[in-house]
């Protein structure tokens, strides 16, 4: 079953993910300079971030996994 989640990072991005809700998953920040991570209750099979711009973008999520 798929699920989706969002989430405001303490550095004020907002990340929006589809997951499936086996496993766990912890991702970095997409900013870089930003140290904080973020646990799903599931594999993430989709990422989108709004930042300053208006608007949700997609972003490659496995670059953002936490191995």
């Amino acid at each position: 079953m798929f699920t989706v989640i969002s989430w405001q990072c303490e550095c004020g991005i907002k990340l929006k993910a589809i997951y499936e809700t086996k496993g766990m998953t912890t991702i970095h920040c997409p900013k870089s300079s930003c140290k904080f991570t973020h646990i799903v209750d599931g594999g993430i099979t989709e990422l989108w971030i709004k930042g300053e711009s208006p608007g949700w973008r997609g972003h490659e999520v496995s670059s953002l996994i936490v191995r």
